[in-house]
């Protein structure tokens, strides 16, 4: 009989069932505070996303002329320091 009696399980007394129900309560409106909180992050329209893929692809294409303009310009200089030294050495 006292074996049936241990593998029961325990039963709570009112004041731990008490203690267990804040818990869950608190556990209950921390969770809700998250929902509330991931409502209110802004969502990222499609719109706002084709925009700023627009705003980066003309900012890389900018980025790509100016490395174009010098590399020219740095072939430029070098081919007037070639010509300088030619004319040096005469």
């Amino acid at each position: 009989m006292k074996d049936a009696f241990e593998a029961a399980p325990k039963m709570l007394t009112k004041k731990e069932l008490q203690t267990e129900n804040y818990n869950l309560k608190d556990k209950i409106r921390n969770l809700k505070q998250q929902i509330e909180t991931l409502k209110i992050q802004p969502k990222i329209s499609d719109e706002s996303l084709v925009t700023e893929n627009e705003s980066l692809k003309f900012k890389v294409e900018e980025l790509k002329r100016n490395k174009l303009v010098q590399d020219n310009a740095y072939q430029i200089l070098q081919i007037k320091h070639a010509e300088l030294s030619e004319r040096l050495k005469i």
